[in-house]
């Protein structure tokens, strides 16, 4: 069971990231895209340069604070965290995926970020993985 709380736990914080990248417009180029040597060396450098917020702290100077409060919020179960999220889509995503409130999900007006809201409490619940 534990392996099975720690494997959700990885794949939130994974859904959590690629969620960060769908918003903050940033991707990388698949092989059939690449132009040159420096543009995917850009794109290399995004990709190493994610690190896992541990806590609020971990947020103070990253470039997309909103997603690192939330993801350092669920990573400490702490539903506080979220409230300290300006974006209003952002800190419900935090407060719905933590609180595993579903209806809360209908709240985002992003609707990206509203069907990855309602996947994350559906795989936290399929997994058991809720608040226990």
């Amino acid at each position: 069971m534990k392996k099975l709380v720690i494997y959700a736990t990885i794949m939130l914080i994974c859904a959590g990231i690629a969620v960060a990248y769908y918003l903050s417009g940033i991707a990388v180029n698949s092989p059939a895209s690449v132009t040159n040597d420096s543009q995917n060396a850009a794109n290399d450098s995004v990709v190493q340069d994610v690190e896992i917020p541990v806590s609020p702290k971990d947020c103070e100077n990253a470039s997309q604070r909103d997603f690192c409060l939330d993801d350092a919020a669920e990573m400490n179960n702490n539903i506080s965290a979220c409230y300290g999220i300006a974006d209003p889509d952002v800190r419900v995503f935090c407060t719905a995926r933590i609180s595993l409130n579903e209806t809360l999900c209908a709240q985002v007006s992003d609707e990206g970020l509203k069907k990855a809201c309602i996947e994350s409490i559906l795989l936290k619940l399929a997994w058991g993985s809720g608040n226990q």
